[in-house]
């Protein structure tokens, strides 16, 4: 059997959204789960978050000696793909469940 998906052309790609997973630490309680999440422009996420952290949580997304800015990189990825739209073609295959919507 086949599955379905549902493809995603790389210029529709305008936003991402971006979910902390950090926790949240309670003094003298357990942990929470960091609520935060946040819609990014493409063009905007390489400076979404300055200090390279959750304003909320504080965690770090990433190690800043050992790598460049992965949200950046994704950033830059896309709009040069997206600035060849003439040249290539990309879509994204994201599977549907059985609902039909994806997941």
């Amino acid at each position: 059997m086949s599955q379905k998906m549902l493809r995603i052309p790389l210029e529709d790609l305008t936003t991402v959204r971006v979910k902390c997973k950090g926790k949240i630490q309670r003094e003298g309680k357990s942990e929470l789960d960091c609520p935060m999440v946040y819609e990014v422009a493409i063009d905007q996420l390489g400076n979404a978050f300055p200090n390279d952290q959750c304003p909320r949580c504080n965690q770090s997304y990433w190690n800043k000696s050992a790598m460049t800015n992965p949200l950046a990189s994704l950033s830059n990825a896309v709009q040069g793909l997206q600035s060849i739209h003439k040249q290539l073609e990309i879509e994204f295959d994201l599977p549907l469940n059985h609902a039909g919507e994806s997941r």
